[in-house]
């Protein structure tokens, strides 16, 4: 019969490779960027106050993070990356003054054409609106 000590080392260790799988299951790996990002839009309906609650800014998608994955999709195949075709999320406000105000940016990206708004008040929510969460790539050795 195992230990307790054995069997939380062993509970640690299943947790961390779970973990492991969870975050194969969210990124999706972008080598032309240098970068894996979520498939999927993460902490839709909070306000963007409230997500850096949960992340760092430096872990959110950038507006323009976002178009050049765009250019990327439509370089290639839309089918890898269909999940960047029609998007509105929260970005890191590149505007300092807006920024210093309280303001939040949100960028749109639609077939016809994206925006980024820069003057959303900061407890903006919608059910749609998260964010884009991304990792740089490990360098291979």
């Amino acid at each position: 019969m195992k230990t307790k000590k054995q069997l939380l080392q062993e509970k640690k260790k299943i947790e961390k490779q779970l973990k492991e799988i969870e975050n194969q299951e969210l990124y999706i790996e972008v080598p032309e960027l240098g970068i894996k990002i979520t498939k999927t839009q993460q902490y839709n309906g909070l306000e963007y106050k409230e997500i850096l609650k949960e992340v760092e800014e430096k872990q959110i998608a950038t507006h323009n993070l976002l178009i050049d994955l765009r250019n990327i999709a439509s370089d290639s195949n839309w089918k890898k990356y269909s999940f960047i075709k029609d998007i509105w999320v929260f970005v890191p406000n590149p505007d300092k003054v807006a920024k210093s105000l309280g303001k939040v940016a949100g960028f749109g990206a639609y077939s016809y054409g994206l925006n980024l708004y820069t003057d959303r008040i900061s407890d903006c929510s919608d059910s749609n609106l998260g964010v884009f969460l991304f990792e740089k790539l490990e360098k291979q050795k």
